[in-house]
């Protein structure tokens, strides 16, 4: 059983093998009524939303189905992986998406870096590109799970440290962040632009503590250090020369990790928006950075709207 207690919004998946478990069926209710039940006593403020998503076996003989009827926010699928992988992509890639940037940013809280109203505009953009590798999922409107999970982090009554959320950034972007770029660039005519930006920042990330001296909270932050100390290509130190040094850092030499990012790491329309946001940032930093690409981004999605429109405007005459 997989609990995620994310303040407003908890999940649970309970696989095939564990929900034939009382004892476990029965934590999954605890934890949901557990200060988010209209009738609760007990009343938290932060946990307004949950989703429970449970293995349904109750079809086989000689199981005794509870009645999770009564319980709204629990949900019999046949199959869980299909939830567990939209609430990685769209949560925990989410926290990622504001972590990194946040930092470098200055926020401190991703509650923060949400309010923002670039940072808003960014992840609404990057809730888009993550949906085309999410298939649709009965009893779940995706549109919906995005504004929750928005209204999770915009939640001011949860204290969510960004350098928390940036804590073992190489399994969180190995993990949440990598296998949804891998299949976006598997699709003709996505957009990666944003998903690359995360991964531009979060390396900028490790560069800035590598700059000041500041140890990572990454169980591979030497290594980390050593590659990044590897993109540098020249030696000017000179305050005014900036933008010629963002040029010269080949961010190549970190994507080209095997074990950070596999054959990805060589697909040159990765590694070319990789560089091409790295290169923002470091000239002229990651607010202006990440406003340039959410203008363009909208310029984009404004033209796609446009030829469809046209396309259909012709498929009529």
């Amino acid at each position: 059983m997989k609990c995620t207690d994310n303040g407003s919004l908890k999940t649970i998946f309970v696989s095939e093998n564990e929900g034939k478990s009382c004892l476990l069926i029965f934590l999954c209710c605890a934890f949901l009524v557990s200060g988010i039940s209209s009738d609760s006593t007990a009343v938290v403020f932060d946990n307004s939303f949950a989703c429970i998503y449970i293995y349904n076996m109750y079809t086989t003989t000689g199981n005794i189905k509870p009645k999770f009827e009564t319980l709204q926010q629990v949900s019999l699928v046949s199959d869980i992986k299909p939830y567990e992988k939209i609430k990685i992509r769209y949560l925990n890639g989410g926290h990622s998406a504001l972590a990194y940037a946040g930092h470098l940013a200055g926020f401190k809280t991703i509650e923060e870096a949400a309010v923002d109203e670039t940072f808003q505009q960014f992840l609404r953009l990057f809730f888009q590109e993550v949906s085309v590798t999410l298939d649709a999922v009965e009893g779940l409107d995706q549109l919906e799970y995005q504004e929750q999970v928005l209204e999770r982090f915009l939640n001011n009554k949860i204290t969510d440290d960004v350098l928390r959320i940036c804590k073992d950034g190489t399994s969180k972007i190995t993990g949440f962040v990598m296998p949804t770029i891998v299949e976006v660039l598997e699709k003709e005519g996505a957009s990666s632009q944003c998903l690359s930006f995360v991964v531009a920042s979060w390396i900028a990330f490790i560069e800035k503590h590598f700059n000041e001296g500041i140890s990572l909270d990454d169980g591979e932050g030497p290594a980390l250090f050593a590659l990044v100390e590897g993109m540098s290509a020249g030696t000017k130190t000179e305050q005014d020369q900036d933008q010629d040094r963002a040029e010269e850092v080949d961010v190549g030499v970190f994507l080209r990790e095997q074990c950070l990012f596999g054959e990805i790491g060589q697909n040159a329309v990765f590694v070319s928006q990789v560089q091409a946001a790295h290169c923002r940032i470091a000239a002229e930093g990651v607010l202006s950075a990440m406003q340039a690409l959410v203008g363009s981004q909208k310029l984009v999605i404004k033209a796609q709207l446009n030829n469809d429109n046209c396309a259909k405007e012709d498929n009529t005459t």
